[in-house]
């Protein structure tokens, strides 16, 4: 049951822009080859809300672990989300 209402809550034109908007640019990136084919709109938020909630952890529940160097978390966190579902520009598959 709580599959499928996750997955009628994620189809377009249920009512609820953000989720239409936010659809809407993953098919658009699935299309031009911007994310992986075989991922899922499960596969991207977990992609994404993993690393976020490890930096949370780390930054504001265990405290920082040493020197905080904002810039640098972000560009660590972003190659990390982009490098989990984007393609390899040669080969099509998982960029590395």
């Amino acid at each position: 049951m709580r599959e499928e209402g996750f997955t009628k809550w994620l189809q377009p034109d249920n009512g609820n822009a953000a989720v239409n908007k936010a659809v809407g640019t993953f098919k658009h990136l699935q299309q031009v080859g911007q994310i992986r084919p075989e991922m899922t709109v499960g596969d991207v938020i977990r992609a994404i809300a993993g690393p976020l909630f490890i930096y949370f952890l780390q930054g504001h529940l265990l405290g920082q672990l040493g020197p905080t160097d904002t810039a640098r978390d972000l560009a660590v966190l972003k190659r990390t989300i982009y490098n989990s579902m984007a393609t390899h520009p040669i080969t099509g598959g998982p960029a590395k």
